[in-house]
């Protein structure tokens, strides 16, 4: 669907790179929770829920946060996106 937009808007050699980085989301759960509740969408969604849903909304992420906690680097995620690179004709 990219190749086909970008190539009816003039470009033309189309290509993706996978870009594959680790994503630093704070030195340790506590911080990385403040980070994540920072998030519009996510202070949103937790500010719809009664407070039993909101708390075990936050205890779930608090637990998924701390899954991906070691004390060598943090509370890191993989990610993934595509670099999308083209020429104009």
């Amino acid at each position: 669907m990219t190749e086909d937009i970008l190539d009816r808007a003039g470009f033309q050699d189309v290509r993706f790179d996978d870009v594959r980085e680790p994503m630093f989301f704070g030195n340790d759960v506590p911080e990385a929770l403040a980070w994540v509740r920072g998030f519009r969408d996510v202070a949103e969604t937790l500010d719809r829920l009664d407070p039993g849903g909101r708390e075990r909304a936050v205890r779930r992420l608090t637990e998924t946060l701390g899954a991906h906690w070691s004390a060598e680097r943090g509370v890191i995620f993989d990610s993934r996106a595509w670099l999308v690179r083209a020429r104009s004709l």
